[in-house]
């Protein structure tokens, strides 16, 4: 059965490769800019490739209940980003910066719980909607693929369970 634990991790890690792949294609080739949401949203898609290799690697379930945690926590605050970043888009606040500096300088010369602060307001830079496709703009596809991570993620867990359960069960019916 670890045909079940490694096919949905290497969708997951599929799915991150083709989202990042995407987001540098229109930044390299398109030449669209990043804003601070989209480099977080783009780090949290990482980590979450990242928590989730072990489990596609050795596709024991020990390796998915000890990666679950992280993955979750890394979906859940890449979807809140994700969201919030759709909410600025269609209802933005008046009192929104404008022009900042990039992620880097703001990581550089301020503190983390300030830098973090901006990051979570949005910037000007957010409120722009240069691209779309099937009528959906980049933040909307990014918090589809986090919601999709989710669910397949939960799909990792319920495998993981039932694994273990079975194990168990084997290991009874020794005695």
């Amino acid at each position: 059965m670890k045909v079940g634990l490694r096919l949905t991790s290497g969708t997951m890690i599929g799915v991150v490769t083709l989202a990042i792949g995407t987001a540098l294609f229109l930044q390299k080739v398109l030449y669209l800019e990043p804003c601070p949401l989209c480099i977080a949203q783009r780090v949290l898609f990482v980590l979450t490739a990242i928590a989730v290799a072990p489990v596609l690697l050795s596709g024991t379930v020990r390796s998915a209940l000890w990666a679950l945690p992280f993955t979750f926590l890394g979906l859940i605050i890449g979807w809140s980003l994700a969201a919030r970043h759709v909410w600025i888009t269609y209802f933005p606040p008046e009192d929104i910066p404008g022009c900042l500096p990039g992620l880097e300088y703001l990581l550089d010369t301020l503190a983390l719980g300030e830098a973090l602060n901006y990051l979570v307001i949005g910037t000007a830079d957010c409120l722009e909607d240069n691209w779309s496709l099937f009528g959906l703009s980049i933040p909307e596809y990014s918090l589809l693929l986090f919601t999709l991570l989710f669910i397949l993620t939960c799909r990792l867990l319920r495998l993981a369970l039932v694994q273990r359960q079975a194990g168990r069960q084997a290991e009874r019916s020794i005695y």
